[in-house]
């Protein structure tokens, strides 16, 4: 059946509003019918979903279906130009799965200012109101821990934990995005199922406050639920391409080696079945929960360092032994257990070695002589006799021309 829509009509859509990590979301919907309208507001019925007629000027998004392969008239025209994002599809499955991705997007972008976005599903105590948020890149596991988690568990979101810097999380309860079987070498749109119709738990009123973070890791070989921990640079590397818009807020690495000191660092929980994680997720909750430090002030001064990457041939370096090291601004860094991590230009480096002697070096706006000085009393003499200086000199020369290399150092 071909959807036909007035032109007239366009002005004043029917409307799905939403609350998304805590702002309101309005999205238009054009060629849906009333039962249509009714299952998708169902599909978000913990986000307190709103049907009605809104202006289409007051429309965050535009959602348009279509019915025989022709849009609605008018749908596609410059009347939605000043729309911030349009989304046509020609099944239902397939408008409201990227309803929902539209839907986080546009809630994300709206926080990004002010609070720390994890890829990551949460639940938390039913009693506390303390969250596990479990990290994992798509298609790794994060609805189906959530489902699995959220029948006893309060389910919090499987998608993006918004936590600020006072350690309180922003529920975020959207439909789950559930891949349903599929033929051979195809695939389909993620149903989109309300938490009600999933069989989970709410999560408590009141505050709730991030205890632990962990990395989903599964494996169909691994016989039981291990934890472990995992070291703050290895952390931030495995983290960051999972925090949305990290390197656009102030200090985000001091941001984040905060909220890890505040719960107890990253772990790595490594299993074979979601079915099997509850007990360890209730072991971690029944740590105590940090308590939320009110007015959030966020991360205080902090240090790291970055993995020596091997300079490329032709690598910029130094070309003599004198001259002043000086360190490049860079976005963040932050030092722990003998290693540096930055943040410059959207790419995070982890320094170990004397590469992190050479970027303190570096920032002290220290000589060569001076840094090969530093290197020596802190590592001591690669061998005997005197070829061992020159050949620490050697050794301090190629990690500056990494550091060159880099962009994090440059030779005055």
């Amino acid at each position: 059946m071909s959807h036909q829509t007035d032109p007239a009509l366009l002005d004043a859509l029917d409307a799905l509003t939403v609350t998304a990590i805590g702002c309101r979301v309005v999205v238009g919907l054009v060629g849906l019918d009333a039962g249509q309208r009714a299952d998708l507001a169902t599909s978000w019925a913990w986000c307190e979903p709103v049907l009605e007629r809104r202006p289409r000027s007051e429309c965050d998004a535009v959602a348009v279906l279509r019915g025989d392969g022709d849009a609605p008239a008018g749908a596609d025209s410059d009347a939605h130009a000043d729309a911030p994002t349009l989304v046509v599809a020609d099944a239902l499955d397939q408008l409201t799965e990227t309803v929902t991705t539209v839907v986080t997007q546009l809630a994300i972008d709206q926080r990004r200012d002010d609070l720390l976005l994890l890829h990551a599903g949460g639940v938390a105590d039913p009693v506390t109101g303390a969250v596990v948020a479990y990290v994992a890149p798509s298609g790794h596991g994060k609805t189906t821990a959530s489902r699995a988690l959220g029948r006893t568990l309060g389910y919090v979101t499987d998608e993006t934990v918004a936590v600020g810097d006072d350690g309180l999380v922003v529920r975020y309860p959207k439909p789950l995005s559930v891949r349903g079987p599929a033929a051979p070498g195809a695939s389909r749109p993620k149903a989109q199922v309300s938490p009600d119709a999933a069989g989970l738990r709410r999560a408590p009123d009141g505050p709730l406050t991030l205890a632990r973070v962990v990395l989903l890791d599964r494996d169909p070989a691994a016989t039981e639920v291990t934890v472990g921990p995992i070291g703050l640079a290895e952390a931030a590397a495995r983290l960051f391409p999972q925090i949305s818009y990290l390197g656009a807020r102030a200090r985000p690495l001091r941001r984040l080696q905060a909220l890890l000191e505040r719960t107890g660092g990253l772990l790595v929980v490594r299993y074979a079945e979601a079915t099997t994680l509850e007990p360890a997720v209730r072991e971690l909750l029944a740590v105590s929960a940090p308590a939320a430090t009110p007015g959030g002030e966020g991360p205080g001064e902090a240090t790291v360092g970055l993995d020596a990457h091997r300079a490329s041939p032709g690598a910029p370096g130094p070309t003599h032994g004198g001259g002043v090291l000086v360190a490049t601004a860079v976005d963040d860094w932050v030092a722990d257990a003998g290693s540096v991590v930055v943040l410059h230009r959207d790419s995070l480096r982890t320094l170990s070695g004397i590469g992190v002697a050479v970027w303190h070096a570096a920032r002290a706006g220290r000589t060569l002589d001076e840094s090969v000085a530093a290197v020596v009393r802190e590592h001591g003499l690669p061998g005997d006799g005197p070829e061992a200086v020159a050949r620490a000199r050697e050794l301090v020369l190629a990690a500056v021309a990494e550091l060159v290399a880099a962009g994090l150092v440059r030779q005055r």
